[in-house]
């Protein structure tokens, strides 16, 4: 039985059907960022201090994104985990980044240190998911040996 085989056979834990939810979420969420920004009222659309064109393109592109990796994921493709926890770090240190150079309100700005800190904690849990995840097929491979 090759590497291939044993991948392809070996079946996915919770933890990976959690991460295709989340890519999957994340898709639904950037679709919602695009639709927002077409159905904005145009009192607020003149208050908004990102370019509402480039805020629509990247919600599509997101959605795009989160979409093939979604797939990738529920084809169970080589390297699918690695894409689908790049592109949700990608993603969350995008937001967090957005908001800090856009953000105008005294509220917004009061919220940063809160989300430097998530972004951080999301940055530890994905590299000990990624760690866990790694570990795990590595023991199953030994064992199958």
């Amino acid at each position: 039985m090759t590497n291939d085989e044993r991948t392809i056979s070996r079946g996915h834990g919770c933890g990976y059907w959690l991460l295709t939810l989340l890519t999957g979420l994340l898709a639904v969420i950037a679709v919602g960022m695009a639709v927002r920004v077409v159905t904005l009222p145009p009192e607020l659309a003149a208050q908004v201090s990102l370019s509402l064109p480039l805020e629509f393109v990247a919600g599509i592109v997101w959605a795009g994104a989160f979409v093939w990796a979604t797939w990738r994921l529920i084809r169970g493709k080589r390297g699918s985990v690695n894409l689908a926890l790049g592109l949700a770090l990608t993603f969350a240190t995008y937001s967090v980044l957005r908001l800090f150079i856009f953000a105008q309100a005294d509220y917004d700005r009061g919220r940063m240190p809160f989300l430097w800190v998530t972004l951080g904690l999301i940055l530890l849990a994905a590299g000990l998911a990624r760690a866990a995840v790694r570990w795990r097929s590595q023991d199953e491979l030994r064992r199958e040996d």
